[in-house]
């Protein structure tokens, strides 16, 4: 996968207008450029703090929850060296 460093992300919270409208502007768009849209809806209850009740949860609150008990499953060095083996084991014309 190649990236493009003509790229620019933006990222808004906004209100749908009637008929489903949503609206992004931002200095960054330029007239002419041509934009990848993905609409995220959160409907979401708001926080307990505001209406008193527990608030739903969302994809967000489960991100970093998962614990495989490994100590140094995030040590990049040996994530790579483990996917380096793994492909070299795959594509090994050999078989071996």
């Amino acid at each position: 996968m190649a990236y493009d460093l003509d790229m620019v992300t933006i990222r808004q919270n906004i209100k749908v207008d009637v008929d489903g409208l949503v609206e992004v502007r931002s200095a960054d768009l330029r007239a002419g450029d041509t934009a990848e849209v993905i609409v995220l809806v959160d409907r979401s209850p708001a926080p307990s703090d505001e209406t008193g009740e527990p608030r739903r949860k969302n994809w967000r609150d489960y991100a970093g929850i998962f614990n495989s008990g490994d100590p140094h499953s995030s040590d990049n060095e040996r994530i790579d060296a483990d996917l380096a083996r793994s492909y070299a084991a795959t594509n090994d014309p050999t078989g071996t």
